[in-house]
């Protein structure tokens, strides 16, 4: 597992391409999904942000994500 990555939630009813095509980075505990609305975001959107992440990696994406990560934990937006 990685510090940053996809999430790791699949449902039925997504494109298995689509929805299995995020798997090719490790799942970690932190993505662009849960700094951006998580619970506000519908599952289209969390793989469209897992599959953005995965396009995008670098250590700079990484350090982004990771200040993101403070302010939405703080904020507490999208938590339920």
């Amino acid at each position: 597992m990685a510090v940053m990555a996809s999430s790791i939630s699949v449902r039925s009813g997504a494109s298995p391409f689509r929805a299995h095509a995020r798997h090719q980075v490790l799942p970690g505990i932190t993505g662009f999904w849960q700094v951006s609305g998580r619970a506000n975001l519908s599952f289209d959107q969390m793989i469209e942000l897992d599959l953005a992440y995965e396009r995008q990696v670098s250590i700079l994406t990484d350090l982004g994500v990771m200040a993101r990560t403070f302010r939405a934990v703080l904020k507490g937006q999208g938590a339920y």
